[in-house]
């Protein structure tokens, strides 16, 4: 009976360790098979095992800030994360664009739109990472660099000589990226998985590839910092949440630390009194005619700009009057005379 009872207990033992075996040999294919960080430079999945997350780098879409800049900070735009593709609301979008685009992780399968969350309807399906992209502002530009990835550039939609940056300068006249590109079939043809680029953005907005940024409807408080936040959204599309992480944290802290030193110094002084302009030489219409050469922006309150030159010790004038002039697409401006009128009190004017 003794030893029935130790062939029993050594059976057991051995199944237990078979068992332990078992479960350490998956937990190491599940491991191994578990990126350590998101997938970049074009690499795809190799494993659609479930449980596998393919997204270890991940956006917090500004949430890491409502302790160091506002309780009650929070973006125009966020993103979900799922095992194998991830998803970007747009809260604001237009009709030129879907709110909803789903980045699913090449080498996956993408998943089946009816297993989408209910809000995510009609979405937009991509694969990330991209490895063209395009847009049709200067704006985006830093944007694409400081989650390294200029070397996916490949068109612009003005000319390039608006665009400062020595190492996109250097790649377009190699012949890397094109400029002037007006049409959607032709981003397409030149690759573009990722167009970047406002409801304005002319044709750019039929093409597949087009992802429309909203930042220029961030509003006060913190809108700087707001519209900054975009470099979080485009490192979505590369894959590139780390990278996009550490480049809104420096700018986030080095915000903080301008805006303090500045207030210390001008606390007890009376605000400098400034005009911000620009002038649309087309602001008569769709061109010139005689006598009228075009028009001056009015300011807009709430913006990314009130909130510099309060941060640097101004206050913004914003004019409560009716601009003579319109121009394209139903935008007014004023006149020379009324801006001589409008600003005559200013102490310092921005052009």
């Amino acid at each position: 009976a003794q030893q029935v009872r130790l062939r029993r207990s050594s059976a057991a033992i051995v199944v237990a360790i078979m068992r332990v075996t078992v479960i350490a040999a998956l937990a190491a294919v599940a491991a191994a098979a578990t990126p350590g960080h998101n997938y970049v430079d074009g690499q795809c999945a190799s494993n659609q095992a479930q449980g596998v997350d393919n997204f270890p780098d991940k956006c917090e879409s500004g949430r890491q800030f409502t302790e160091t800049v506002d309780a009650d900070y929070s973006l125009l735009w966020q993103v979900s994360y799922h095992e194998t593709y991830k998803i970007v609301t747009n809260d604001v979008a237009t009709e030129t664009a879907p709110a909803h685009v789903v980045l699913y992780q090449c080498g996956t399968t993408p998943p089946d739109a009816s297993a989408l969350p209910a809000y995510a309807a009609g979405a937009r399906f991509m694969a990330v990472p991209a490895t063209g992209v395009g847009t049709t502002s200067t704006t985006y530009l830093p944007l694409i660099e400081m989650v390294g990835e200029r070397n996916s550039l490949k068109a612009y939609g003005s000319t390039f000589d608006y665009v400062t940056s020595p190492c996109l300068r250097r790649l377009f006249l190699a012949g890397e990226i094109e400029e002037n590109v007006a049409t959607a079939a032709r981003y397409d043809e030149l690759g573009v998985d990722a167009l970047f680029a406002t409801q304005w953005g002319g044709d750019a907005v039929n093409a597949d590839s087009f992802v429309e940024m909203s930042d220029i409807r961030e509003k006060m408080p913190n809108a700087v910092l707001k519209t900054a936040e975009y470099v979080e959204y485009v490192g979505l599309f590369f894959n590139r949440e780390q990278e996009a992480a550490a480049a809104i944290k420096h700018i986030v802290d080095n915000w903080l630390c301008s805006k303090d030193v500045v207030a210390e110094i001008v606390e007890e002084r009376e605000p400098a009194k400034v005009a911000w302009l620009s002038y649309y030489a087309w602001g008569a219409g769709n061109g010139p005619v005689a006598d009228i050469s075009g028009g001056w922006n009015v300011p807009s309150t709430g913006t990314w700009v009130e909130e510099i030159i309060e941060a640097a010790g101004g206050k913004m004038i914003i004019p409560d009057i009716t601009p003579e002039r319109t121009g394209p697409w139903g935008f007014s401006y004023l006149s020379d005379a009324q801006v001589l009128e409008a600003f005559a009190e200013a102490d310092v004017v921005l052009f």
